[in-house]
């Protein structure tokens, strides 16, 4: 690593001898990586080393390009180093131009010591920050406006009112990192006051009904409700980040305030949190009951959030400007992990069977399900043994099991948690992780907080299914002794792709067992068939079909040469139907139900 304090002396060609020495002849500065041109041109004293900021890097949203970051952080000054709290997500965002712009301004200025570099590189900050509010400002406007040309006019006075309010003034000269942050915050909570005050030209009339400003609508949330994150809609389509420690927490004045901002604000919207883009949970308002929206039924859907990736195990919810449509009223649950409604799986479904399958409902395929579920028996669960369950150990226990060996199932309480996992290793390591945490170090855990930890990765119909007793299992041995009818076919050229399974299948050459039990998995869910016969409503013949997303190739359940199961075993049993409602065949030629086999 070298570095030059002035102009480099470089041997030039002879023909280049006589003119002025040019340390940028023979390679241009643009063509340079960010971390060659900081080695180069900055001493070692003042290059900002990537450890120290990894930590903070690895933090940042998704999507934020952090191994971009991490190659061009060096660029940055001794002056982010302070930026290792929350809020320093709002650098995380502006890393990269904020280290170009300074590598620019450094070329410009030539070499400064660290104090006048650092307000050098705070002044750049200051402006990229308004350039970036500026642009944000435009899909801000659009989003607020329903016009494109109120937008523009919109789009104007917002500008004109933060440019005037914020940046026309300089930093002082050596401001500290840790005031500056503290100003980044200002600025947000400005923000905050001034955007809707500023969408609107003197005279006219608010969209809110009550003509109240943001920051009156967010006050009587007090700690439950964050600062506006800005950089959260900058790169993005316009929205909104908040966090709620509970969402029951809410009083009414609240659930009335949030709704008007729903309304109002970011229109009838879904919010998404996000963490874990699969774990979606629904909170629902009776059209009746809104006192916002009378005669108006949207849906919330949020997230559940992986208690490791978020201090304090906060609500991240984004609001996004989509409205769902057909949603069904029901009371508002208590607490929002509750399980996710069969009325929005099935206008999500609904909607998909409709280009699909042309007009198929949902309930022709997948049949309603439960959303509550016997208690599991109770299993001991030793916390010693729960530890050593890492990746690689989950992963090769089931390769085991894929090839027959049933050692995965001899320790003592793994039995329904297995069969639960139905062969995805990510969802063991979650049960896993889920069952720790859930035990608290304790030797042993009741049924109820068994059943319900089983029941907290269910992210879908399918899932929900595989969490109830014994389902996981019968799932397993049905796809075992599909495999040995599709050994030949799947090894004959037959497509395959990489995160999903297409298969062929030709109900001609099965049995009126085996077809009995094929029809069966399409009611479950577990088979999904590209294209139905109109003429019977099911498909016949040789059709393609989609294997469901936790059948994948990827978690060894098709790929696996299958066992010697009898169809015989899984069609002429019952499965353990919840005991408040029937799990209820759309096919009529599947009128037997599966087993899942005695638990061993």
């Amino acid at each position: 690593m070298t570095y030059t304090t002035g102009s480099p002396i470089q041997r030039c060609p002879k023909r280049m001898r006589h003119s002025k020495p040019n340390p940028f002849r023979l390679r241009r500065v643009e063509r340079m990586r960010p971390d060659e041109v900081i080695s180069t041109y900055c001493p070692p004293e003042t290059q900002f080393q990537l450890d120290d900021a990894r930590h903070v890097i690895l933090q940042g949203p998704r999507g934020s390009g952090k191994s971009t970051i991490l190659r061009n952080i060096a660029e940055s000054p001794s002056a982010l180093k302070g930026a290792v709290s929350p809020e320093g997500e709002l650098l995380v965002g502006t890393y990269v131009t904020v280290a170009q712009q300074w590598v620019a301004a450094y070329q410009r200025r030539g070499w400064l010591p660290s104090a006048q570099r650092d307000v050098l590189f705070i002044q750049g900050f200051n402006l990229l920050i308004a350039q970036q509010f500026a642009q944000s400002l435009s899909r801000l406007a659009h989003f607020v406006c329903d016009a494109p040309e109120r937008a523009a006019s919109v789009e104007a006075r917002l500008v004109k009112n933060l440019w005037e309010r914020f940046f026309t003034v300089a930093p002082p000269t050596g401001v500290e990192v840790k005031g500056f942050i503290e100003h980044c915050k200002a600025m947000q909570r400005e923000l905050r006051d001034v955007t809707l005050r500023a969408a609107f030209a003197p005279g006219e009339t608010p969209t809110l009904p009550t003509g109240l400003l943001l920051s009156e609508l967010f006050e009587p949330f007090g700690s439950l409700i964050s600062d506006i994150d800005i950089s959260a809609f900058l790169p993005r389509p316009p929205l909104w980040v908040f966090a709620f420690d509970e969402l029951d927490n809410l009083s009414e004045e609240q659930q009335v305030l949030f709704n008007t901002v729903l309304r109002n604000v970011s229109r009838p919207i879904a919010i998404k949190g996000a963490c874990l883009p699969h774990g979606h949970r629904t909170l629902k308002t009776q059209a009746e009951d809104n006192p916002v929206m009378p005669g108006e039924d949207f849906e919330y859907v949020a997230l559940s959030l992986d208690p490791k990736s978020v201090a304090g195990k906060r609500f991240a919810l984004r609001l996004y400007a989509t409205r769902l449509a057909g949603a069904g009223a029901t009371d508002l649950p208590k607490s929002p992990v509750q399980w996710l409604g069969d009325t929005s799986i099935r206008h999500r479904a609904t909607t998909y069977l409709e280009k699909r399958f042309k007009g198929r409902t949902w309930e022709d395929v997948i049949p309603s399900l439960s959303e509550t579920a016997p208690p599991l028996p109770e299993r001991k669960i030793n916390a010693d043994s729960a530890r050593q369950y890492v990746p690689a150990l989950a992963m090769r226990l089931l390769r085991r099991a894929a090839t027959g060996n049933a050692s995965v199932t001899a320790y003592a309480g793994w039995t329904d948690v297995m069969a639960a996992s139905d062969g995805n290793p990510r969802r063991l390591l979650r049960l896993l992780d889920r069952l720790y945490e859930a035990s608290e170090g304790a030797t042993t855990i009741s049924p109820e907080q068994q059943s319900s930890v089983i029941r907290s990765v269910a992210d879908s119909a399918f899932d929900r299914l595989v969490a109830l007793p014994r389902c996981g299992r019968w799932i397993q041995d049905w796809v075992d002794a599909l495999g040995t009818k599709l050994e030949e076919r799947l090894h004959s050229g037959r497509r395959l792709r990489r995160d999903s399974c297409s298969i062929s299948l030709n109900l001609a050459s099965l049995t009126a067992t085996e077809a009995s039990a094929v029809q069966t998995a399409i009611a479950y869910g577990v088979l999904f068939p590209w294209a139905f016969d109109p003429r019977s409503g099911y498909p016949t013949g040789d059709h393609d079909y989609w294997l469901s997303f936790g059948l994948a190739p990827r978690y060894w359940l098709v790929l696996r040469k299958g066992k010697p199961i009898d169809f015989n075993e899984l069609s002429n049993e019952e499965l353990p139907i919840p005991a408040d409602g029937q799990l209820q065949l759309s096919l009529e030629s599947s009128a037997a139900t599966p087993q899942s086999g005695d638990d061993e």
